[in-house]
């Protein structure tokens, strides 16, 4: 990869060496494995999307140890942190909530399915 031992120098690089050639052929930054769509760079470089996916994972958490922000979020070991759980949280709970005028509708629906 193009930058990934200046990003990362102690970055184990053995364990994607299949992977990285590949990666550095189609001249992709971190930047790109961090905000581009597995799919994307999976069309791009022909890999697996299962290997890119742990890849940008392990780029990503051995980013988060870096900068010292691994465990400081409450995260959960897979990089996400209570903030991911809150909003999944508050996506159940105003799923649960129907809105104005949804009653009515949710109603006149059950009235005609019977």
């Amino acid at each position: 990869m193009t930058d990934l031992s200046q990003v990362l120098p102690d970055f184990p690089v053995a364990q994607y060496a299949r992977l990285l050639p590949v990666i550095e052929r189609n001249q992709l930054t971190v930047t790109d494995l961090l905000t581009l769509e597995i799919p994307e760079i999976g069309k791009r470089t022909q890999l697996p999307l299962l290997d890119v996916k742990r890849l940008c994972n392990a780029i990503l958490a051995a980013l988060h140890t870096d900068l010292g922000v691994s465990g400081a979020d409450g995260g959960d070991g897979n990089g996400h942190g209570d903030g991911d759980g809150k909003l999944k949280q508050n996506q159940k709970k105003n799923d649960s909530q129907p809105e104005k005028g949804s009653v009515t509708q949710e109603s006149s629906l059950r009235s005609t399915a019977l």
